[in-house]
Order: C-alpha cells, then structure tokens, then sequence
C-alpha cells in the first residue's frame, strides 16, 4: 500500500487531505528552527526548506525526493542518523504505519538535541474506528495500522522527557464543501473527541 503522494497526487485524490498536508507542513516550517529531519518525507515537498533532511522506507519517495535534497532510506524505529543530530525533527501521518510507539518515540528522542522541537500528526483513532464501523475506507489506512490516543502519545513523549507546548485538532470536511476547510480546526477544537487528526508540538527538556 502507498502511504505517500506527491501534493498533484493528494489535490487529484481529495482536496481536503491536499489542504490539511500543506497546513500541516506549513506549521513544521515555522516552528522547527535548525536542522531538521523529515521522517516518512515522501515525495520531499518539505526538503525545500534550508537545513532540512529526511528518510522514508519507499524507494521509489527516495528516488524523488532526493532530488529535492539529501534523503536516507530508513525508519521512524531505526533512524540512521547519530545521537543529537537535530534541533527539530517532524513527522506527519507516520507513527500510526509502526506497531509500538515507545521505541520510534526513543529514537526520536536520541537524534534530537535538548531544547530541539517535534511536530507530530496522526489521526484520531476514535473516528477512524468510528467511520470503519460504517464501512468507510481509503487507500492509505488499514486494518494494519496502529492508531494511537492522544493523551497515550502525550504521555510517552513525556516520559521521554519531553514538554507539550501546543496541540491542534483538525474536523473532517468533505471536499464538495471546500469553502469550510479554513474552519476546519476551529470545528476540530470545538470537537475535540471526534476530531479528524490532532497535531503536537513538544520539546525536549534538558
């Protein structure tokens, strides 16, 4: 199964998902500062941005976004970078594809430098279970995916010594109602339980 799509791909497929990436990307950029990794950075659209690094598992989202820049074939469960590499280290729509969050958490953790920042997406499990419930599927989540609460993944986070400076909920918009998507976090503030995708920003605590 694909995880990744160039934003063509994602604009072609469903405008929302193609909105809420660039959102997404758009706040890492901002408030990651240094060198920074890109974990499951796919087709490289982040890479543009100075002092920025990234690693996938596909191939084929190595092949193409190295040309875009410099790009390592790995994991979020085995990053093949050396200890405290980084000052900021983003990761989108990955943790969800790996069993287990406590040991891609650690290796977050190890390559990036104390005071260094991670943003992190991923889907609410509640709505995702939810929506399955009612026979609703895509071609990018699974029966074989891991998904992962909120609070539970704050807290591994924070067992590793890290601080939450700010979390952001995203509601599910359906594309035919384009014209709603810049209310699409005030809604997933509002509600919080059935939200679409939640976004974290922590920092790594001395």
């Amino acid at each position: 199964m694909k995880c990744w799509f160039t934003l063509n791909e994602l604009k072609k497929r469903k405008a929302y998902e193609a909105f809420l990436h660039l959102y997404r990307y758009k706040y890492a950029a901002k408030n990651l500062r240094g060198k920074v990794l890109d974990i499951g950075c796919g087709a490289g659209f982040n890479l543009k941005n100075k002092n920025w690094y990234g690693i996938d598992m596909d191939k084929e989202a190595i092949k193409m976004s190295k040309k875009k820049g410099i790009v390592k074939l790995g994991s979020i469960s085995k990053i093949p970078f050396k200890n405290n590499t980084f000052e900021g280290v983003c990761c989108l729509e990955v943790i969800e594809h790996v069993p287990g969050k406590k040991s891609p958490v650690k290796e977050i953790t190890r390559v990036l430098r104390t005071g260094g920042r991670v943003v992190i997406s991923t889907p609410n499990p509640r709505l995702i279970n939810f929506a399955k419930r009612l026979g609703w599927s895509d071609d990018v989540h699974d029966s074989k995916d891991y998904f992962i609460e909120e609070k539970e993944l704050i807290n591994i986070f924070k067992k590793n010594g890290f601080k939450l400076k700010e979390a952001r909920h995203f509601f599910w918009i359906p594309s035919s109602l384009r014209f709603l998507f810049p209310l699409s976090r005030a809604l997933g503030e509002l509600f919080r339980p059935i939200c679409y995708n939640y976004m974290l920003l922590l920092e790594k605590q001395a």
